[in-house]
């Protein structure tokens, strides 16, 4: 069983390893152990790298939102945005009347006149709010992060 390369004077040379016939099981198992545990550790990265990803990508006023987005699980790491509103920013909502005092908070921060919070309450009662898609319009970039850290780690 050849178990890895040497660079020597005459370049790539593999090295080999002879073993009984009744440890290759052993070996194979050990092989695969190792292999699983490279993927898991390659996971975990990727959803690391991913968290920023999509946290970078959040729509911003105090921030809130973007700093929710954490990975939870170590065996089955998952990307979470955990802030109250971030499946209504994420997906959008049917139309429905929002309270004015949160509308009337942001319009002063942005330097707005508080007129702007009622048409924006209006507005949302007419026909809610479009989704901003930042986690689901990230996907692709989650998948070429998860492909990179694998083809780097070689699992």
């Amino acid at each position: 069983m050849c178990s890895g390369e040497r660079s020597g004077r005459f370049g790539n040379v593999a090295r080999v390893e002879y073993i009984s016939p009744g440890q290759v099981g052993a070996r194979l198992r050990a092989d695969a152990a190792d292999r699983g545990r490279n993927v898991q550790a390659a996971i975990r990265e990727a959803a690391a790298l991913g968290a920023e990803v999509i946290a970078r990508e959040a729509p911003r006023d105090l921030g809130i939102l973007a700093a929710s987005i954490k990975v939870q699980g170590r065996e089955t790491p998952e990307i979470r945005a955990t802030a109250p509103h971030a499946s209504i920013v994420e997906l959008g909502s049917r139309p429905h009347t929002p309270p004015i005092g949160p509308l009337l908070e942001w319009a002063r921060r942005h330097g707005l006149d508080e007129g702007i919070a009622y048409a924006i309450q209006q507005t949302i009662a007419r026909v809610g709010t479009r989704p901003r898609h930042f986690i689901h319009g990230n996907l692709d970039k989650l998948r070429a992060i998860l492909n990179e850290v694998m083809r780097r780690r070689n699992a």
